[in-house]
């Protein structure tokens, strides 16, 4: 295994010889992503990447929910993934050609997710969903190297509160629903009022 900041990197091996491997993200406590999985063409529909799944959820005890994402067009992997017990809740459209289905796997009944009225200032990492209450049109602006940019905000709610949430050129186009979520995101204030961005490292799914 070699681990990064927020990603562990696992071999899968067949008779020591490494065949494939398994990516496993964290977005926060309790919320775990799988990044990647890929085993050698020649030994796949043998059974190793039912067994690698079943070897990272053990290393996993903690986990209230898994996630991932595959491209719409791949009919194999959907197949593989729903066996699993992933359910798709929705897309992504951060691909200009395509968009991807969004799975999760729920492990336990409690939720890693957090309200909207749980955030304050300086939160990262910040994983939540809601509906779109408001949208303002969007408007251009200068940045600092003289860059024209493209800013919309929204407003999105749940039970517990609203918040804005400041989104940048392409960011916009990923929305094609009412209900969101996102993933990866952070909070700061601007002229006393709470703001969530989706920023370059975050993500937006369009939930079903």
């Amino acid at each position: 295994m070699i681990t990064s900041n927020f990603e562990h990197y696992y071999k899968i091996l067949e008779n020591e010889r490494v065949v494939g491997g398994f990516i496993s993200g964290t977005r926060r406590k309790g919320y775990h992503v799988c990044e990647r999985i890929f085993v050698d063409p020649d030994y796949q529909h043998t059974g190793l990447g039912l067994r690698a799944f079943d070897l990272v959820w053990d290393k996993y005890p903690e986990a209230q929910l898994w996630t991932l994402g595959t491209p719409e067009w791949n009919i194999r992997t959907k197949n593989f993934y729903e066996k699993l017990g992933f359910v798709q809740i929705g897309f992504t459209y951060d691909v200009p050609d395509w968009r991807g289905r969004f799975y999760e796997k729920k492990i336990t009944s409690e939720t890693p997710l957090q309200e909207i009225g749980e955030l304050r200032d300086g939160m990262k990492q910040v994983v939540v969903e809601g509906t779109i209450t408001k949208r303002s049109p969007p408007r251009h602006v200068t940045s600092r190297t003289s860059e024209t940019l493209t800013v919309t905000e929204i407003e999105l709610s749940d039970d517990s509160g609203s918040i804005p949430v400041i989104l940048w050129n392409e960011q916009e186009s990923q929305i094609q629903s009412d209900r969101i979520r996102i993933e990866s995101g952070y909070v700061k204030s601007y002229r006393d009022e709470l703001q969530l961005s989706v920023g370059k490292w975050g993500s937006i799914i369009s939930l079903s």
